[in-house]
């Protein structure tokens, strides 16, 4: 089923991160009452052509330039001599879990030595300088293996972001 042209713009308004209302009120629905616009909005959210639309809108903005941006921010924080032992920790992981690998706080605790299974919120600094160093080694592991399992092609892959 095609979406109406409204339907195209409260995907691409939910894809760039409006709220649902302000994306229903923006992509030109009738709004008589905030609760209607609400309503609205949540009927066209649940359509599934809608949830498809915004997604691929989103993988779109993501497979830009953005991601490339995000990557670098990520990689500037980890790298980082100033930047606090828990964001250095929660930029790894993030790394780590967006590339696929799967690597649970509780797995990264036991990786680092620390058989407690205490949550990354209960380690000390020094426990969080520990596993992001750790985090990086298996980054760089992990990316050697990549590497050869999967060599850069021209980048004309039909999709994902290429990175």
């Amino acid at each position: 089923m095609a979406l109406t042209h409204k339907q195209r713009d409260f995907a691409r308004n939910i894809a760039n991160g409006m709220g649902q209302s302000a994306a229903a009120r923006a992509a030109g629905y009738a709004h008589g009452s905030p609760n209607a616009l609400a309503v609205t909005a949540r009927r066209t959210l649940a359509l599934p052509e809608v949830q498809r639309a915004a997604h691929t809108e989103r993988e779109r903005i993501l497979c830009g330039g953005l991601a490339h941006k995000a990557l670098r921010c990520l990689e500037s924080i980890i790298d980082s001599d100033t930047a606090p032992a828990a964001a250095k920790f929660a930029a790894s992981r993030w790394v780590l879990e967006a590339g696929g690998h799967g690597i649970e706080s509780r797995r990264l605790a036991l990786r680092a030595g620390d058989d407690s299974e205490r949550s990354p919120s209960q380690l000390t600094a020094a426990d969080l300088e520990r596993l992001v160093i750790k985090s990086i080694a298996e980054v760089d592991r992990l990316s050697a293996i990549d590497a050869e399992a999967y060599p850069q092609t021209d980048g004309a892959d039909s999709g994902g972001c290429g990175y």
